[in-house]
């Protein structure tokens, strides 16, 4: 009997050992479906064995089943909880799913854990940043950059938080550290052309554009910001190459219409700024709309076309309410319209505005006198 026993424990604990062999090799070779089905059975038939426990969670997460990962990585949470693989896991899993304080909780576990490793700081530090939470995120991305200077990413972090902040001193303290370890870093890279680009230091915005040259093809996004810092330094032409191309793939193009009028009328092209600025209109849904049809109708009124200038001085008028329009569409009424108290009516309307522009004011007093003069001795 005791030799049939042990014979007995002897084939089970064969078997067990070949069980976890077979499992621990599908788990290798990125079997995960294989190690899944070894491993369920392996713990189903012991659920105290945690090497099956861990390959089941784990291979679950690695095939996408993350459900099932995440039922047999919360078991492992309580029979294995110095287990700093199984936090991870969790945390990797809730941020994927956007779950963000379970994945900050997770993480913060891991700080607490391993408050050496700076990585997991700056993984928090980006959940926090997401989530809101700057000062938090501003004090994780600090401790992780304590920890490893070259992190550039860490680094990156601190530089966004700050140009948010409009530190744009620290900002490019942060940048210029990261670009020393890493110079072709195009996102850092891009960093420091957006912290330049809202100080205003436009022609240091394209100095940065020009040491990547070559090295990444542009977006929409930052052929735009490029071609608007050419505009400001005057280098006109360039900005229309770059405007053009962001205009590819611009989903917005409003702005992008807008900029490149105002680089037309530049150049002196007003029928080419006359289209853009149309265009503007056509595709604009953004508060600037008077803005657009106010530069069609100046350029209409500046080539005596005073129909053109009337409706769009109107359009400007009623998304804007800006009383000087009223003075332009007084102005093109008097020029297009015989009947002068369409002109009168504009300039008086304008008189009463709150607008601050003594020769405009002075001006349509003088224009209404003269008119009314003159419709009262046509009269006569």
């Amino acid at each position: 009997m005791l030799t049939f026993i042990f014979l007995v424990l002897a084939a089970v604990s064969a078997m067990a050992q070949d069980i976890s062999s077979d499992m621990k090799a599908a788990f290798a070779y990125q079997n995960y479906n294989q190690a899944i089905a070894l491993s369920k059975s392996c713990y189903e038939s012991d659920s105290n064995n945690i090497d099956c426990l861990r390959v089941l969670a784990t291979a679950s997460n690695k095939s996408g089943d993350q459900a099932t990962a995440k039922t047999y990585l919360h078991i492992l949470e309580r029979k294995d909880s110095l287990n700093t693989d199984v936090y991870l896991q969790l945390a990797n899993i809730y941020e994927l799913q956007q779950q963000l304080p379970k994945a900050i909780k997770y993480y913060t576990i891991l700080n607490r854990m391993l408050p050496d490793n700076p990585i997991y700081y700056r993984k928090n530090a980006n959940l926090y940043k997401e989530y809101g939470d700057k000062v938090e995120s501003f004090r994780l991305y600090t401790k992780a950059n304590n920890l490893n200077p070259r992190d550039v990413l860490a680094l990156k972090g601190l530089a966004e938080l700050s140009i948010g902040n409009d530190q744009y001193s620290m900002a490019d303290s942060l940048i210029n550290a990261a670009l020393q370890l890493d110079s072709m870093n195009i996102g850092i890279n891009y960093l420091s052309a957006r912290s330049k680009y809202k100080q205003k230091q436009y022609h240091e915005v394209t100095k940065v554009f020009d040491r990547i040259r070559g090295q990444v093809d542009l977006n929409s996004y930052y052929n735009k910001m490029l071609g608007y810092a050419y505009l400001q330094i005057d280098s006109v032409d360039l900005a229309i190459s770059k405007f053009q191309l962001a205009l590819v793939n611009d989903r917005s193009p409003e702005k992008l219409h807008y900029y490149l009028g105002t680089a037309y009328e530049k150049k002196g092209n007003i029928e080419g700024a006359m289209e853009q600025y149309t265009q503007a209109v056509k595709s604009g849904i953004s508060p600037d709309l008077d803005l657009y049809h106010r530069n069609v109708g100046r350029l209409a009124l500046k080539t005596n076309k005073y129909k053109e200038a009337i409706i769009a001085y109107k359009d400007s008028y009623k998304y804007g309410n800006d009383p000087v329009v009223l003075y332009y569409l007084a102005s093109a009424s008097d020029n297009y319209y015989k009947d002068k108290n369409i002109a009168i009516g504009y300039y008086k309307k304008y008189l009463k505005s709150n607008h601050n522009h003594k020769e405009y004011k002075d001006y349509a007093a003088k224009r209404v006198r003269y008119l009314k003069e003159t419709l009262h001795q046509n009269k006569s």
